[in-house]
């Protein structure tokens, strides 16, 4: 879960890291950057249209209109959360074209903050944008799209991304429906790829961006064949 936070006034980005960090208690993946100007974040959106899960940002930004950098933003992200913080209200009709979420005035509770953080939270698990499991007694969100593939080994399933290993008690039978909507396909009873990640294949193998070479197996190729085809087609615009 990236979070990017934008003011112009340190005193208010501390303020927000400092309620970030003590939600990390309950939600172990939230990260978070933060900017000083809209100019900054928006360079960050020319490199990546999905950059960020939700976006804390000022309305005003010292030269530059927050409003303006949100309307940008939902350009580029139709899904993300927007929230817009301010100490004036006078601007709250302006921003309904950038569809925020909630407006924050200064100063802050962690109670509101708490609460709309989470809500936005489950927005975006209702669409389905994170892969979710609990370990430990901790609750783990995986984008979809930083995942490369899935395996699991008897009661155990690894999630692998290009980063990180995590591993959880499950059956991948239990997440197929959930896996195939997002665009993994079963290579194999113990496999799940994320076709975006595969590099090359063979009729046999798949080889993904992280260098690791999976088997397709027998029972599985002719419907891992069907939906990487699919998959091709829709993603070409064919």
């Amino acid at each position: 879960m990236k979070i990017a936070i934008c003011d112009d006034e340190r005193k208010w980005i501390f303020e927000i890291e400092k309620y970030l960090e003590k939600l990390q208690l309950e939600y172990a993946d939230i990260e978070w950057d933060a900017f000083n100007s809209g100019e900054e974040l928006l360079e960050k959106y020319s490199e990546d249209d999905n950059a960020y899960d939700i976006v804390i940002i000022d309305i005003e930004l010292g030269n530059t209109s927050g409003i303006d950098v949100a309307v940008d933003i939902r350009k580029k992200d139709r899904n993300c959360i927007i929230i817009f913080l301010t100490g004036f209200n006078k601007y709250m009709k302006m921003c309904f074209s950038s569809m925020p979420l909630a407006f924050w005035e200064k100063p802050l509770s962690y109670e509101e903050f708490s609460r709309d953080i989470k809500n936005a939270i489950n927005i975006l698990l209702t669409h389905k944008r994170f892969f979710v499991f609990k370990f430990n007694r901790r609750e783990y969100m995986i984008p979809y799209n930083k995942i490369l593939y899935l395996n699991s080994d008897k009661r155990m399933i690894c999630v692998v991304t290009a980063e990180e290993k995590y591993e959880f008690y499950g059956s991948l039978k239990d997440y197929e429906d959930e896996l195939i909507e997002n665009n993994f396909v079963f290579t194999h009873k113990s496999y799940c790829v994320n076709m975006a990640a595969i590099l090359s294949r063979t009729t046999r193998t798949v080889l993904l961006t992280n260098g690791v070479e999976i088997s397709v197996s027998n029972s599985h190729r002719q419907s891992y064949e069907k939906a990487y085809l699919k998959y091709i087609i829709r993603e070409s615009g064919v």
